[in-house]
């Protein structure tokens, strides 16, 4: 008389598709994990930005940008105020001494769709360290103080560890293009309209090393 070996195979179909879903899951995980760090890294250090990024360093360099460094780092550093990144604006009037000068440095930053401009210490593992993907989670207000998400999450990925000097870090802004809804809204016979979406800001990040050290 032979065996019914039903129930045994039905449990077993069930093992095999469990594990095979479990299998799927952890791949798409993966996979998934693996696409966003990439989509992430595409607006880190771009060629493009980070010649925009020479370019500006080159002209403040011809200015007098290491006495900001001097005041606004190594200074503050000194008083232990624990201030490790800086924003720079063109109006700082010990950079850029004539109003020409400022005035040129706000149409390179408008044209090159500068955002902010910062100076750190090259080692960024300090900044690093005190942030997550939520933003601060430590006292660094001084330092860190109204830069985006998007900033502290390019920070993260930058180092630097026990090497001197400075970097300058750029953010810019690009306007995506607009992208057209064709919903109806108002229906006059056959006629449709459209609706214009705003457009999506994307944001760019690149540094580059300031040759001078403490």
């Amino acid at each position: 008389m032979k065996k019914n070996n039903k129930g045994f195979v039905f449990i077993e179909t069930i093992i095999v598709i469990a594990f095979l879903a479990t299998s799927l899951i952890i791949i798409y995980k993966s996979f998934n994990n693996v696409l966003t760090n990439e989509k992430r890294r595409m607006y880190y250090d771009d060629p493009i930005y980070l010649y925009r990024t020479y370019y500006v360093l080159d002209f403040l360099e011809s200015h007098n940008i290491t006495s900001f460094i001097e005041r606004e780092l190594k200074e503050n550093k000194a008083k232990e105020n624990n201030k490790l990144m800086t924003e720079f604006v063109c109006q700082d009037s010990l950079v850029l001494q004539k109003m020409e000068e400022r005035t040129w440095c706000e149409s390179l930053v408008s044209k090159l769709s500068i955002k902010h401009i910062y100076f750190s210490y090259y080692d960024t593992t300090p900044l690093a360290s005190c942030t997550d993907d939520e933003g601060l989670k430590c006292g660094m207000q001084d330092s860190l103080k109204g830069v985006s998400l998007s900033a502290l999450q390019y920070i993260r990925t930058l180092g630097g560890k026990n090497l001197e000097g400075y970097r300058i870090i750029i953010e810019y802004e690009a306007k995506m293009e607009k992208k057209i809804d064709y919903t109806t809204v108002e229906e006059k016979g056959h006629e449709n309209y459209k609706i214009e979406n705003a457009p999506d800001t994307k944001y760019f990040y690149a540094s580059l090393y300031v040759p001078f050290g403490e």
